[in-house]
């Protein structure tokens, strides 16, 4: 999983980059998965800059933990 406002982990490449070497590694059931209004740390935020971070009151965005 990967949030769309992540900037520090771009969900597009890396998601596509983990996808790949796992398939490499034998596993054929993998599943990725863009969270959308998420950052790095799977916080609901909107810019998705680090220094956003420390205005967010939110741990963990319930949605992460629904997938």
């Amino acid at each position: 999983m990967s949030g769309d406002v992540d900037l520090q982990v771009p969900a597009a490449v890396n998601l596509a980059a983990i996808s790949k070497a796992l398939a490499k590694g034998g596993n054929e059931d993998v599943t990725t998965e863009v969270l959308s209004g998420l950052n790095h740390l799977f916080q609901t935020a909107k810019t998705g800059k680090v220094e956003e971070v420390a205005q967010l009151e939110e741990t963990l965005a319930p949605l992460s933990l629904t997938k």
